[in-house]
């Protein structure tokens, strides 16, 4: 049994397949998600036991609108340049997920999309509802002495599609955030970096009503 807490109220498990009783060992396949105080189950997806196979870890969050659910396993780095890991030095709230990104539907309980990640720590930027997630990662360059820089990654929240980045970012700490949803900005500060994300209408649509978490 895998589980993690995705909030104060919910839990993410993984379970064997549902089947008659007596018909031998049963794969790990199913993710179910329960509101632990009520006992009410909010997500039961099968998503094959393929997919659930030599796991590590079980990461999740949500939002207002979705659930993120990360299954992780081992990877190696051996004979690349350029590899990445998490950025755990930020003072903003994250969640540090690799592998399996999962994202369901917080009402419908239906899976949205998925896709492969390298090592990427998500923000969890309080009191604002954004259209897509914000990921940040270092990277180590081991042909130009090891020299390292941050990453920043953007993903469309309704389907998961990277809308941008940049690999390039000088190294720094994030501590800040600034949101201004009237001049569809965000801004990410460090001791010495800001990074600015300017998105239009032509990339993606805010939320209605622009609603909090």
């Amino acid at each position: 049994l895998i589980s993690t807490p995705i909030d104060d109220r919910e839990l993410a498990f993984v379970l064997p397949r549902k089947q008659p009783e007596g018909r031998g060992l049963r794969p790990f396949s199913r993710l179910v998600i329960v509101d632990v105080p009520t006992a009410e189950v909010k997500v039961d997806v099968d998503l094959g036991s393929d997919r659930l196979m030599h796991l590590n870890y079980l990461r999740a969050f949500r939002d207002r609108d979705r659930y993120y659910i990360n299954f992780q396993r081992s990877i190696a780095n051996r004979g690349v340049r350029h590899y990445s890991y998490f950025a755990t030095d930020t003072y903003l709230p994250s969640e540090h997920m690799q592998g399996d990104l999962y994202a369901i539907d917080a009402r419908s309980g239906a899976l949205l999309w998925n896709r492969a990640i390298p090592q990427r720590s998500f923000l969890r930027l309080p009191g604002v509802r954004l259209p897509f997630l914000v990921a940040l990662a270092r990277t180590r360059d081991r042909w130009n002495g090891g020299q390292q820089s941050l990453v920043l990654e953007v993903l469309d929240a309704r389907t998961g599609e990277t809308l941008g980045g940049k690999d390039d970012i000088f190294q720094d700490r994030i501590g800040q955030f600034a949101y201004d949803p009237g001049k569809r900005r965000l801004e990410l500060s460090g001791w010495h970096t800001t990074v600015r994300v300017d998105f239009g209408p032509d990339v993606i649509e805010l939320p209605a009503g622009d609603e909090p978490f």
